[in-house]
């Protein structure tokens, strides 16, 4: 059998803010607003699904995830924002793509050099971002911060039992 030992690429990262133009940085006012991100990547055989993104901010550490679909000649999704995001300027923490042979290429601000790892058939290339990933910034303004813990307010066992062993369903 033909093996795939090229890893899928990512060329560009964009993103927008409502019907504006897609850029490297986007500023948000209103929370309700959708992020868009638009990721042209390639591969020799073909990216397979999706491709996912993260931004992190960089003073609360608060995540936004990004799962793109194919849209064309790139990829493209779209997150609608939790009422409860933290004002900040968030940065790419990293991008995941993957092809058809199972090959996965993970851009990411932990990667110090490039790496190759094997497992279960699975095929990860790990490289640090480029400078052109490190551009992109989603800064957002005016947020409303959620200051209140979850309070659990009920619970229950579904049986009584009161014993479990190492293997039983919790």
């Amino acid at each position: 059998t033909e093996v795939d030992s090229e890893y899928p690429e990512v060329t560009d990262i964009n993103i927008k803010v409502g019907d504006s133009a897609y850029g490297k940085s986007a500023t948000i006012s209103d929370v309700n607003s959708d992020i868009k991100v638009m990721v042209s990547a390639s591969d020799n055989k073909g990216v397979e699904g999706g491709i996912g993104v993260c931004f992190v901010g960089d003073t609360c550490n608060k995540l936004i995830n990004v799962s793109l679909k194919k849209d064309s000649n790139s990829y493209i999704g779209t997150v609608r924002l939790n009422q409860y995001i933290e004002s900040d300027t968030y940065s790419l923490r990293s991008i995941i793509v993957g092809d058809t042979s199972d090959n996965y290429t993970e851009y990411s601000s932990f990667n110090n050099e490039e790496s190759v790892e094997i497992g279960n058939g699975i095929y990860y290339k790990r490289v640090p971002l480029t400078e052109n990933m490190k551009s992109v910034k989603i800064t957002i303004n005016n947020a409303e911060q959620d200051s209140k813990a979850p309070v659990v307010k009920s619970y229950f066992l579904k049986d009584n039992k009161t014993d479990y062993y190492y293997g039983d369903t919790v």
